[in-house]
């Protein structure tokens, strides 16, 4: 099996698929929310694992341990308590392998979270936003390259150059995100799309239509009013018409305010301690076709499907799906609806995530390997561990040899045992690190890297679930622990407590 830096890449590309403003969801207290600059340092840690091949797809005939991997990766995910619940799927070639999920749709009651975890996929509305958008293309019922103008004449966003459909699919309007954490977590109901449009239409544009990049949900918001437009329905009812029920997804539809659903989760932060808090209950109306949508796990699996076998869409506009002006390359490419990548080791890959109020999902689609994968987790700010679940369930569903790898175990330990492992640790080139403690879990940060969660493995060592690090340290013979070294992507390096 060949090992590659982008394989890994491609597996654990952090989400940052989501607005600038709403990095981190609503609870804003969480300790180690990725930032730009840190998505870098995650893909670094991870550029010498263990990569997988394009033909290596788990065969059939290991269906018993694909199920038990996955199921165990769900359930320690659960015991680290990275989410209050989630939901989560692998399809593979032409079925649905594998489905679960952990921990409660509702904490309080402690009412358990399955594989029919109904919840908000938050901007993983937007690939499905950008198939209706296409479908009407191809019907002949708008242009791409034509103005918002043509559509929405009563628009008052103003350009001297004009915004087109295009440019809204791929961020490239102009079309400012955000403008504060009270239009992020919105408690205002708006009928349709087009009256959503009020919030920012008179807004100036923050660069000229096509000559930047800025990932907004709002421009998505004016794709939902074009699609209201043309076809006179509203967006619910064309994405269910043309979108939903073709797919097969029975469980998707725009949440509204206020009605109650089966199977639905609600919604949870957590603190700077690591408790699970209550999100608000806010209202998805300002942003339905670009963060409205709630489904569950088997129906994301159903969406990507549709989109395999080509059943939504043509070839012909998956591939124009996939093409993107230099402006939208940004960190990872994005086309037209989605963060596109490729590489030898897996061909085509599109994928999204979300995150909102109560909310971390992604999304990810294998073109060429026929595989995908859907998390949906209840708790907001959680992109580290939207990306650990995608790099361990894209390897359980790529690389059948990872199937009798174990999951390394969690040690449980008293509080005072914890707080032994804490301090700021010196290594040899001058570089600095510290572990700290909050609440019950334990900390790794570093300037300029994303800050991790640790895990006791032993009394005398700890450990990142998903990233190659440790550290291991020695009893002295007062019961104090002294540091040995730090182990990194196999690399062992010395390092004292300072």
């Amino acid at each position: 099996m060949q090992t590659t830096k982008n394989t890994t890449a491609t597996l654990l590309q952090c989400q940052l698929d989501h607005d600038q403003n709403s990095v981190g969801g609503a609870s804003g207290s969480r300790p180690h929310l990725l930032t730009q600059f840190s998505l870098v340092a995650t893909l670094f840690l991870l550029f010498f694992l263990v990569g997988v091949s394009l033909e290596a797809q788990t065969p059939l005939d290991r269906q018993d341990e694909l199920v038990a991997k996955a199921d165990a990766i769900i359930a320690q995910s659960v015991e680290a308590r990275d989410f209050a619940g989630l939901s989560a799927g692998i399809f593979i070639d032409d079925k649905i392998r594998w489905a679960g999920g952990g921990g409660y749709l509702n904490v309080a009651e402690r009412t358990p979270a399955t594989k029919d975890m109904l919840h908000r996929i938050a901007s993983i509305s937007k690939p499905m936003t950008a198939v209706a958008i296409l479908q009407l293309a191809r019907a002949g019922k708008l242009d791409l390259g034509a103005s918002i103008d043509t559509y929405l004449p009563d628009s008052k966003i103003r350009s001297k150059d004009k915004i087109t459909v295009r440019q809204l699919l791929n961020h490239t309007s102009g079309i400012k995100a955000y403008a504060s954490e009270k239009e992020f977590v919105n408690f205002v109901e708006y009928p349709n799309s087009a009256a959503a449009m009020d919030i920012f239409q008179t807004r100036k544009l923050r660069f000229k239509p096509g000559k930047g990049f800025q990932y907004t949900t709002y421009g998505y918001t004016v794709l939902g009013a074009i699609i209201e437009a043309v076809t006179g329905d509203s967006y619910a009812a064309y994405m269910r018409k043309n979108v939903w029920e073709p797919a097969g997804m029975i469980n998707t539809d725009i949440e509204v305010a206020g009605k109650s659903y089966p199977n639905k989760s609600s919604l949870y932060g957590m603190t700077a301690t690591g408790d699970f808090q209550d999100d608000p209950q806010d209202n998805l109306s300002n942003k339905y076709a670009g963060g409205g949508i709630h489904s569950t796990a088997e129906d994301l699996l159903r969406f990507g499907q549709a989109i395999l076998d080509n059943e939504l869409l043509t070839e012909a506009e998956l591939k124009s799906m996939r093409k993107y002006p230099d402006i939208a390359r940004h960190d990872t490419p994005y086309g037209l609806g989605w963060y596109v990548h490729e590489s030898a080791d897996f061909g085509r890959v599109v994928r999204h995530g979300g995150a909102q109020s109560g909310t971390s999902t992604y999304l990810t689609i294998y073109l060429d390997a026929r595989v995908v994968v859907a998390i949906i987790g209840n708790t907001s700010g959680a992109d580290m561990e939207i990306g650990g679940l995608r790099y361990q369930l894209g390897r359980t569903a790529l690389s059948p040899e990872t199937l009798n790898e174990p999951l390394r175990p969690i040690t449980q330990l008293s509080t005072a045992q914890l707080q032994q492992f804490t301090g700021t640790y010196a290594y040899p080139d001058g570089g600095v690190s510290s572990i700290v403690l909050r609440g019950s879990q334990l900390y790794g940060e570093a300037k300029g890297a994303p800050t991790i969660k640790l895990y006791p493995a032993s009394e005398t060592a700890i450990f990142a679930r998903v990233y190659p690090i440790e550290f291991n340290f020695e009893k002295e013979t007062d019961g104090s622990l002294r540091v040995i070294d730090r182990v990194m992507n196999g690399e062992r390096v010395l390092c004292e407590r300072k």
